[in-house]
């Protein structure tokens, strides 16, 4: 091959190379900071208006208020399967008078980011037959390590009165295997 560059005098040999770039490529961060308006700046015009307390209020008011529409949306009840935790394992399954299938999964797990419309499916075709419920990994790792969950995602059908009868890890490629067991 050709031997290395030597890089041009006046310059480190690392971009940008020419003087000249490295201005323009100043001017263009000063002009995208100059345009850009940050939130302490709207905050300080409000706040000349209405006084700095009610805008300090205001916003704290409004990033509360997203904060808790964003917890909602992640532990409403999906269609007819629902949520469990550790509060409310135990005493959901000693309900249960058909069979319950309790898939646990962690939001993160591609695996069971690619698997949550199938058992969403599964649970509207089977829900005269079964109740499906999921529980989340990182919200009630105790009570995943009491039942034994290795893998994500993972299934057990309880049947009544007796406990857990079968467990088994979901795939895509295995996915009939839980209409199977149904």
């Amino acid at each position: 091959g050709y031997p290395p560059r030597e890089p041009r005098e006046g310059t480190t040999g690392r971009w940008p190379r020419t003087p000249r770039a490295g201005a323009c490529l100043k001017m263009l961060t000063l002009l995208a900071l100059a345009l850009i308006p940050s939130p302490r700046a709207t905050l300080r015009t409000r706040g000349a208006r209405m006084g700095l307390e009610e805008a300090w209020k205001t916003e704290a008011a409004a990033a509360r208020a997203a904060f808790a529409a964003r917890e909602q949306s992640r532990t409403r009840k999906k269609g007819s399967v629902a949520q469990l935790d550790a509060s409310n394992f135990a005493s959901s399954l000693a309900a249960v008078e058909r069979v319950g299938v309790v898939k646990f999964f962690s939001p993160q797990c591609p695996a069971c980011r690619r698997l949550a419309p199938v058992y969403e499916a599964a649970a509207k075709r089977f829900s005269g037959q079964a109740d499906f419920f999921e529980v989340n990994y990182k919200q009630a790792q105790q009570v995943c390590r009491e039942e034994r969950v290795l893998l994500l995602p993972m299934v057990h059908l309880y049947v009544p009165r007796a406990g857990c009868v079968d467990r088994f890890v979901l795939s895509y490629k295995r996915r009939k295997r839980l209409q199977g067991k149904l």
